[in-house]
């Protein structure tokens, strides 16, 4: 590579990946269209907002409920209702009957002292006790707050699709029912005191409603709906009726606590109870005919939890305390028994959420909530162990219940950790089994990626982990090469051609996955612009292979062997998937970058030495004949065959020079090979620069003389150094040729030794030629590289002269250097050390 840019092979391991992470989507029955996911996240942002709303009111309301049933009286048990000679007063209120009287002491705060006077005029002081146990209080509590978290936390944040939006008014109704306890009297302020028992009353007629219509549109709407279109609303008329009926006799009931105005609220709630016993049977025969007719296997399991979760949930109040009350019979439960039955149906939703991917809802404190559950379980089984180890050390003579707590402790300490690692893994494994053995199987697909060799070695490592995790009935990954394409699955070659090709030109690579649509549980990746071509051969899913912004290959889904939609962990999977393919692509990539570009470079090694020993030899072959010829020369210009007249003499004077600057070349050329070969030895001493420059002169005098060119020496300092004299006189022999080549005719070269920078001293040359240029000079001193030819000769070299320069110097601990000189031409310099100063000689 050029100087300071890094190998190419360092340039593509800079290349990095970025993946666009896709949020979960809420999954069930879609009612948005398909579009952008930015303009369909507004959408349901603008419709989520009023449910989180509802949910923050629904937790005041929780809590105000609560602390009526916290608040509400009852006559103590010795002083039954019925003892007292009817009308009495008290509080105000004129009541008939003993159950009048019952609801007005509920509208009063337990602990409160109440006077009752009778008719005969008689009256007595009593002490009300608070309504409900303690046990009936923390019970309610705890179902009414687990209905309040499932529709907040689980339901409320993904209320844009119907069957979720039934699910959280079914939970919200239910906790408030339960949170609120029962009607009661208002006591001495109506308002807002009466709002509570009409909320309940529209709680208890609105939730079979909900419940109906959801077990019609779950999991799939049915035809019902569509042929019978006046059922729900006619319900919905009903029930309506019924909750003014109620609430206007309940206001009534509060205001004048008599038998008249009872019988007037008793026949409405009547009907509001039969009602509610009616549709909640109903919804769950709907719901059981939907479980019945479903195909899907998880389809039904999750359908299956539910019913058994609503029956559980509701049986207890619907058809025991309801139907008990309609006979006019004591019910054989207590108001605890319900509560605690009530908490099958948000546990059902939990369990049906965790364990089979109920609705696509990913859980957002899935393993927080699981954990808080076990470190209860863990603490009440420690309470208990602490208990019986109590008893245990009391019995136990005192020397020996230090040693026991001791040993306990250790024990706890050690067990702590194995046992919470037991518990996650055993958790990952029960609860969330699909992810736990995805995240196991990508590790593997990790590893196998990583020690691939190749490309199919790669794609048929990505096929594998499909057919083994996923369970579909066809798959199929094709990748994109120059020089075709290759493939793995359930596709041939003209396919693999053809859907290469369409996804190249027509699958943006800023939406990497695409869907058909109702194939899986995200709507968002769901298009109706998945190929034709794809869903024809059976697939449903596809993920394109991004790498250095284009298209490389794709990974594409057929339908699961369960009928099963893919669901979220199967998607997470295949865009890691695709992900990990595209890095092994990328090392794959680089690997055979990095191996083309070291076979490149003993390739080219190869040819620099094939080179360098051809011109060794023929450096050597030379050297005979240029000798030679040299010998033949001066023989003839010395007379020895007779006398020579001028021109005859200019001519060998010519064939002299000229084999002399050949033979210099060759002189060069097997100089070159002994530097790459480490065979140059120099022997170092002390050295007169003045010498050299004047051996240097003497030789290329007839060649200076040719060009009419005369040197110049100047010494303005000392001139010894240490260093080797022979080739020192080639160094500057090479310089001052390089000068003649360079100098016009008529002009002078400069010589200068002595002390020329601050950090050393030696010799320069200065030519009088068009100087170096605006380039890089340090790229003179390279092998092979000569500068602009000079306008004032022919000649012409090997690029060998000033890298000889430079290499000999460095053996001698010199440096070379070359600029251009401010008035005109070019400078080249020799410097040594300061230590390297010899004795002057």
């Amino acid at each position: 590579p050029p100087p300071g840019e890094p190998p190419s092979f360092l340039r593509l391991a800079a290349r990095g990946r970025a993946q666009r992470a896709t949020p979960s989507p809420p999954g069930g029955l879609p009612l948005l269209p398909p579009g952008p996911c930015s303009t369909l996240t507004r959408m349901r942002t603008r419709l989520r907002w009023p449910v989180y709303a509802i949910s923050a009111i629904g937790l005041f309301v929780y809590l105000w409920g609560f602390s009526g049933q916290f608040r509400h009286g009852a006559l103590p048990a010795d002083c039954p209702a019925d003892r007292f000679d009817y009308p009495v007063r008290v509080e105000g209120f004129e009541v008939g009957s003993a159950d009048d009287l019952r609801f007005v002491a509920g509208g009063l705060k337990s602990g409160t002292a109440v006077t009752i006077e009778d008719a005969s005029g008689g009256s007595q002081e009593i002490l009300l006790r608070r309504a409900h146990s303690l046990a009936h209080l923390i019970i309610s509590f705890f179902c009414g707050i687990a209905f309040w978290v499932v529709s907040a936390f689980f339901f409320a944040p993904r209320v844009d699709t119907a069957p979720i939006r039934d699910f959280y008014w079914c939970v919200m109704l239910y906790g408030l029912a339960v949170m609120i306890g029962g009607v009661y009297h208002p006591g001495a302020n109506l308002w807002p005191g009466a709002t509570l028992g009409i909320l309940r009353i529209a709680s208890l007629a609105a939730l079979p409603l909900v419940f109906i219509h959801l077990a019609l549109i779950f999991p799939r709407p049915a035809e019902m709906l569509d042929r019978r279109r006046w059922f729900l609303p006619s319900l919905w008329g009903l029930a309506a009726i019924l909750i003014a009926w109620q609430a206007i006799g309940y206001v009534r009931y509060c205001g004048h606590p008599s038998a008249s105005y009872g019988q007037t609220l008793a026949l409405p709630r009547y009907l509001a109870t039969a009602i509610l016993v009616a549709e909640v049977a109903v919804g769950l025969l709907f719901l059981f005919a939907s479980w019945q007719r479903l195909e899907l296997a998880p389809e039904r399991k999750q359908v299956k939890w539910l019913l058994w979760g609503f029956t559980l949930g509701v049986a207890p109040y619907v058809f025991l305390r309801a139907v008990f009350e309609l006979l006019g019979l004591p019910s054989p439960l207590t108001p605890q028994v319900d509560r605690l039955f009530a908490l099958a149906i948000p546990m059902a939703f939990l369990f049906a959420i965790v364990r089979f991917q109920f609705l696509d809802i990913d859980i957002i404190i899935r393993r927080s909530l699981i954990y808080g559950i076990l470190a209860a379980v863990a603490i009440g089984l420690y309470l208990v162990v602490g208990v019986l180890a109590g008893r245990l050390l009391e019995r136990l003579q005192a020397g020996w219940q230090g040693w026991l707590l001791l040993v306990i402790g250790l024990l706890a300490g050690v067990m702590f950790n194995p046992l919470r690692h037991a518990i996650g893994r055993w958790v990952d494994r029960t609860f969330f089994k699909i992810r736990h053995n995805y995240e196991r199987a990508l590790a593997r697909l990790q590893r196998e990626i990583q020690s691939a060799r190749g490309q199919r070695e790669l794609i048929e490592a990505v096929i594998r982990f499909i057919q083994d995790n996923m369970r579909l009935k066809k798959q199929a990954v094709i990748l994109a090469r120059d020089a075709g394409v290759i493939w793995v699955g359930a596709v041939d070659a003209q396919t693999a051609q053809s859907f290469a090709a369409m996804v190249s030109k027509e699958w943006s690579i800023s939406d990497p996955i695409q869907a058909l649509p109702n194939s899986c549980s995200q709507p968002e990746i769901e298009s109706e612009r998945f190929p034709a071509p794809f869903s024809r051969d059976g697939f449903v899913l596809g993920h394109v292979i991004p790498l250095d912004g284009e298209n490389r290959g794709l990974i594409l889904l057929g339908t699961k062997r369960t009928e099963r939609r893919l669901v979220e962990p199967d998607i997470d999977a295949i865009r890691e998937c695709a992900r990990m393919t595209a890095a092994g692509l990328d090392r794959l990539g680089l690997v055979q970058a990095v191996a083309e570009e070291a076979l490149a470079r003993q390739r080219l090694h190869e040819l620099n030495q094939l080179k360098s020993d051809f011109l060794s030899r023929v450096a050597h072959d030379l050297r005979t004949p240029l000798a030679s010829v040299s010998w033949s020369a001066d023989n003839l210009l010395d007379g020895v065959s007779g006398e020579l007249n001028e021109s005859q003499a200019e001519y060998l004077r010519s064939i002299k020079a000229s084999s002399g600057h050949l033979a210099r070349m060759v002189s060069n050329l097997l100089e070159i090979s002994r530097l790459e070969r480490a065979q140059t030895q120099l022997d170092i001493g002390p050295v007169n620069l003045r010498t050299v420059v004047d051996r240097a002169i003497k030789t290329l005098g007839p060649l200076a003389a040719e060009k009419q060119v005369r040197f110049e020496v100047d010494q303005t300092g000392p001139a010894a150094v240490q260093g080797n004299e022979d080739k020192l006189v080639e160094v500057a022999m090479n310089l001052l040729d390089n000068a003649v080549k360079y100098t016009p005719e008529g002009s002078a070269i400069e010589i200068l030794i002595g002390t020329l920078v601050a950090e050393g001293f030696g010799f320069s040359v200065r030519d009088h030629g068009p100087g170096l240029g605006q380039g890089d000079v340090s790229a003179l001193f390279e092998r092979f590289e000569q500068g602009s030819p000079s306008p004032h000769s022919q000649q012409h070299g090997f690029g060998l002269g000033l890298h000889i320069v430079k290499s000999y110097l460095e053996l001698m601990e010199g440096e070379a250097r070359a600029a251009n000189h401010p008035d005109g031409g070019a400078v080249f310099t020799c410097l040594f050390p300061a230590e390297a100063e010899g004795e002057d000689s």
